[in-house]
């Protein structure tokens, strides 16, 4: 019976560390991000709603062509949608969206993510509104090359 009582208390201990890992670790958070979301996905599914189209999530070094076209496409016929760009930065994790709502709205959405000392829960999603009629601009992130990214928001990097 101790024995039981050992075995017991050590798996409660690992359940523990391994729920507690991400948010200690910065490279313990992309799985966990990858299938939960984090705070810019909750708010983009928040603003375009679960049935949505997902014009994909481009990687810092990516390609945003096609995903700029999915979004000019789901804004000329009026379905919500939802891009997400990574930009390059240097010591945080930077990341862009376009959210289109089903009322027709899209927003621009910045998300800071600090993978040094914060938390995948403690970081903020600045919101804004584009301005109507919609003019989406190309903008560069801190690579300096074009990759295809547009914004709402003429001062988007």
């Amino acid at each position: 019976m101790k024995t039981l009582y050992k075995i017991l208390f050590g798996a409660i201990w690992l359940l523990i560390l391994y729920l507690l890992f991400p948010l200690l670790s910065p490279f313990a958070r992309r799985p966990i991000v990858w299938i939960a979301g984090d705070r810019l996905d909750w708010a983009s599914r928040r603003l375009a709603g679960w049935n949505t189209q997902n014009c994909g999530w481009v990687p810092a070094d990516g390609d945003a062509r096609e995903a700029a076209n999915c979004v000019l496409s789901a804004v000329r016929n009026r379905t919500p949608f939802r891009v997400r760009y990574d930009l390059v930065s240097v010591d945080a994790g930077a990341t862009l969206s376009l959210v289109g709502t089903p009322d027709g709205r899209v927003y621009q959405l910045s998300y800071l993510s600090r993978p040094f000392g914060g938390s995948i829960f403690g970081d903020d999603v600045a919101t804004t509104r584009c301005k109507y009629p919609i003019a989406f601009h190309p903008f560069n992130d801190m690579g300096g090359r074009d990759r295809g990214m547009i914004g709402c928001i003429r001062d988007a990097n």
